[in-house]
């Protein structure tokens, strides 16, 4: 895949070679779960993206179904609480992946992420992780099971908050 099968709304498209988006990859921490062939793989399913700072990467309750991975820069998190009262609850760098709930359930995203400084991300979209599940099902796994790993961090991560906060 060359062309970027997705269009984001404040994101500009980053024209690069397979061979620098594997050499951008391979300085997250992200990539340690894959081989050099599997990275050079899972480049032809993802397209890369520029945000500046104050874009917002997606919002909450978008209904858009990708997943980015933070290749240089931060994002902030931010939800909405009651009363429509946004807090940021976490910033993210590179080799974070984010927005992977809404390609795996399909469902509302349910946070915005905000760029804090010029961003680049790596982006995949609902379709092209459907035809990397086609094409390699061994390869789209072992995504999952990343992303799998990246979700129980967050969620125990989150617990222990919540426990905090009630005991305080």
């Amino acid at each position: 895949m060359t062309e970027p099968s997705l269009i984001v709304p404040g994101l500009v498209p980053i024209a690069r070679t397979v061979q620098s988006q594997i050499e951008a990859l391979e300085k997250t921490r992200w990539s340690r779960s894959f081989s050099y062939r599997e990275l050079q793989e899972l480049t032809g399913y993802m397209s890369s993206f520029k945000a500046t700072k104050g874009t917002v990467v997606f919002k909450e309750g978008a209904r858009e179904s990708y997943m980015s991975l933070i290749v240089d820069g931060k994002v902030a998190v931010v939800k909405s609480g009651t009363g429509r009262k946004r807090r940021v609850i976490s910033q993210l760098g590179p080799g974070k992946i984010l927005g992977e709930m809404a390609l795996v359930d399909g469902e509302p995203r349910s946070a915005s992420c905000i760029a804090l400084v010029e961003t680049e991300l790596m982006v995949m979209a609902d379709v092209d992780f459907n035809t990397l599940r086609k094409e390699s099902p061994p390869l789209a796994l072992k995504l999952v099971e990343d992303i799998a790993r990246s979700l129980s961090q967050r969620l125990r991560l989150t617990s222990g908050e919540l426990i905090d906060q009630l005991l305080s």
